[in-house]
Parts: structure tokens; C-alpha cells; sequence
């Protein structure tokens, strides 16, 4: 597989350091509301700077950013090397689910976004990588690295051992026109046609169950009728397709939770609302996507952490999630799988019900356990279907 070179955001620096751009102060961000209330230092040498004033939940970094030496001069209790690698956790106890064999291993599962570079994050669990791009001329994406690491991520990934096929269909650096989007729509199409083509020669048990696809509402974008044919094509043909628009595409309602900069992410009430306000009712299942660490783009080392949980993190969290479901019942759909997550998790007012990976794992383990089961006669081979008692059912093998 080839990639694209790692990115270079040196220039982000440049800009600071220049004074082209001039970074709000801590009272000009209290002013700014939604998804654009965050301080960006990625990249940025601010060895120099002050940053005692600013809220440290709306601080966005990575690896290569330099902070101060003096404690002084950083928002009082921030250490960023230790945020950088907590916060690599997925949260809501997903760890615990690993520690028991829960991995996503021997579920594939696709992603469709922006080019990719290379990450120890996802090495292992890239299998394929393709592009449908007419832009040729970007390197690796911060939104590509983001989304496979959450999904298969070694350290920050909900399914760390399934297989991914990754697609790039959508250039990084333009997006804004009706032509522009127009292209999407054409590329994304033409990838999720690549993906069910391909995936009617694999193997059964190596066949992809699930598209994750960080783009979703496309009524309003020419040429959407090519991407409606192939996500139709994929529902008929069992293939999940996870789009932000999970509520148009099947009826399921989803939303995005923030977390303090001094939360826990296994605690489901340490969870805040997201940049977008929302109606989260009970109905409505949420997931944990703010303040977060993932593989960065600019090398397979360089790692960073969001301020702010945007939609285009859900879509990953929730194919990570279906494929742990996956590994438990191979048959589960997805709106069986929703309607589980909404049974198991944590309703908080306001807020949605929050998943609870370990609470729903083990409530479908429980349903398998109970499914009835075929007794195997090893003289005759008949075979017939019986309950071991009226709790529990096993396999037996008559001598």
C-alpha cells in the first residue's frame, strides 16, 4: 500500500510566529461559541507565550507543540504530556472490554474520508488502502488519521484488532463549492461501490460489515442520487453504512458529548453536551468523542489531543463499537445493535443515553448464551434442538 507523505505543519508556526495569525485572547474566546471555541497550537512554539488565562478544556495540541517550561505561564493544573496520553483512552470502560479478548478481531469494517498517512496506531489494521480523489495533490490528512485511530487504533481505538479498508474520496483542502461537492458525492459513491465489489469476493468470514463514513447529509449536494443508489445498494446487501446521518439513513438518533479537561472518560457523568446544541432525549444515543487523543498526521509517532468532539468522530466511535458487537454476534444488525446500546446506557438529561460498551457486550453475550442450540449425535449425526434447562443452553455430544 502506498500512502500519502506525512503532512508538514510547519507553516502553522510560521503564521504565529509572523503574526499572520493572531492567536483570541483567553477573554475573546469566552465570546466565541460552537466548534470554533478553541485555542489551535498544533505545531505552534509557544515557549514564549503566557497561556496562564486561557480554559485549558479549550486547548487543542499535538506532539510537536512547545509549551512553556514555567508552570506559571500554562492554565493552572494543565500538563499537557499527561493529557496527551490519558486522553488517548476511549472512555466508558472500552479498555475493560479489551482486556477480556473484546477487539473487534476477526470483524472488517471499511472507512471512507480524506487521504491517510501512515500511524503505529493503525498499521496492524490496515489492510487496503484506495483512492477516489481528483484532487491529487494533498499529503495525509488530520481527519484521516483521526477517524481510523478512533476506530482501530492500537492505544486510542475502539476496535483495536479489527481489519480496516480505507478509501480516500474526499480532498482536505477544498471542500466549499456545489462542484466541490458534487465531486464528493461522485468519489464517495464510486468508494462504497469499490467497497461492496470487493467485498462480494472475499470470504465469508473476512467480508466487510460496516462503512464508516464521516459525512452524512447530502440533500442539498448535486449528484446525490449516484451516493443514494450505492448506500442503498449497501442496506440491501447487509453492509452498515455509518454516516453522521444515521437518523435520516435508518431512524437512529445519535449526538456528540464534550468532557472536561479534568474528567474522568470511564465516568459517564463527568460527560458534558457537545459544541452542537441538540434535543437529547432518552431516545437519543450519545456518544463520547470531546477531548480526545489520536494519531496525528505529520509522522507514525505524533499524536493529538482535541479540545472539542466534532459529528465526524461519532461515526468512527459507533463502527468500532458495532464491530465489538460483531465479534460477540456475527448477526446482529444495526438497528438491533442501536436499539441494545439505548437498552444498556446511561440516560442523563440533557445529555442523551450514553453508551456503555462493557453493559452492552455483556447483555448480547447473555443472548447468545441463551439461543437455542443443536444436539449432535456422534453415531447418527441427527440433529435436533433442545434447552439444557430453562436458564441456560449448551452444546452436547451424545457418545
Amino acid at each position: 500500500m502506498k500512502l500519502r507523505k506525512h503532512a508538514d505543519y510547519d507553516f502553522l508556526n510560521t503564521r504565529v510566529q509572523t503574526g499572520e495569525t493572531v492567536l483570541p485572547t483567553s477573554e475573546e474566546m469566552a465570546l466565541i461559541t460552537g466548534i470554533e471555541q478553541r485555542l489551535d497550537l498544533r505545531n505552534v512554539d509557544c515557549s514564549n507565550m503566557d497561556l496562564s488565562t486561557y480554559n485549558p478544556r479549550l486547548i487543542t495540541f499535538d506532539s510537536k507543540t512547545i509549551f512553556p517550561k514555567n508552570s506559571d505561564k500554562l492554565p493552572q493544573g494543565f500538563n499537557p504530556s499527561a493529557i496527551l496520553e490519558e486522553r488517548k483512552n476511549p472512555g466508558v470502560n472500552v479498555r475493560n472490554l479489551h482486556a477480556k479478548g473484546i477487539t473487534g478481531k476477526g470483524i472488517s469494517v471499511a472507512i471512507i474520508d480524506q487521504t491517510l498517512g501512515s500511524h503505529r496506531e493503525y498499521a496492524d489494521s490496515l489492510v487496503f488502502y484506495k483512492e477516489f480523489d481528483e484532487f491529487l495533490f494533498s499529503n495525509a490528512s488530520m481527519h484521516g488519521s483521526a477517524v481510523t485511530s478512533i476506530l482501530v487504533g492500537k492505544t486510542c481505538g475502539i476496535a483495536p484488532e479489527a481489519k480496516v479498508y480505507y478509501y480516500s474520496a474526499q480532498n482536505s483542502k477544498i471542500c466549499k463549492t456545489s462542484q466541490i461537492k458534487k465531486i464528493f458525492s461522485h468519489n464517495y459513491a464510486a468508494a462504497l461501490n469499490d467497497i461492496l465489489n470487493l467485498n462480494e469476493t472475499l470470504p465469508a468470514d473476512k467480508k466487510i460489515q460496516a462503512v464508516s463514513v464521516s459525512w452524512g447529509e447530502m440533500s442539498d449536494v448535486d449528484g446525490k442520487e449516484e451516493w443514494i443508489k450505492a448506500f442503498n445498494r449497501a442496506k440491501e446487501t447487509g453492509v452498515a453504512g455509518i454516516c453522521t446521518s444515521l437518523e435520516k439513513d435508518y431512524g437512529l438518533r445519535i449526538c456528540s458529548l464534550g468532557l472536561s479537561i479534568e474528567g474522568n472518560p470511564d465516568n459517564p457523568f463527568d460527560y458534558v453536551a457537545g459544541p452542537w446544541k441538540q434535543n437529547s432525549s432518552a431516545d437519543v444515543l450519545a456518544f463520547p468523542v470531546g477531548n480526545k487523543t489520536f494519531a496525528a498526521p505529520q509522522g507514525d509517532d505524533v499524536y493529538m489531543h482535541a479540545s472539542q468532539g466534532t459529528w465526524s468522530w461519532v461515526s468512527p466511535y459507533y463502527t468500532g463499537l458495532f464491530a465489538l458487537a460483531k465479534q460477540v454476534n456475527k448477526d446482529i444488525t444495526l438497528e438491533a445493535f442501536h436499539q441494545k446500546a439505548l437498552q444498556t446506557g446511561c440516560f442523563r438529561e440533557g445529555l442523551g443515553t450514553i453508551v456503555q460498551p462493557e453493559k452492552l457486550i455483556e447483555s448480547l453475550q447473555r443472548e447468545q448464551q441463551r439461543q437455542p442450540i443443536l444436539i449432535v449425535s456422534a453415531q447418527d449425526k441427527n440433529q435436533q434442538t433442545v434447552s439444557e434447562n430453562s436458564n441456560k443452553n449448551r452444546i452436547h455430544i451424545k457418545d
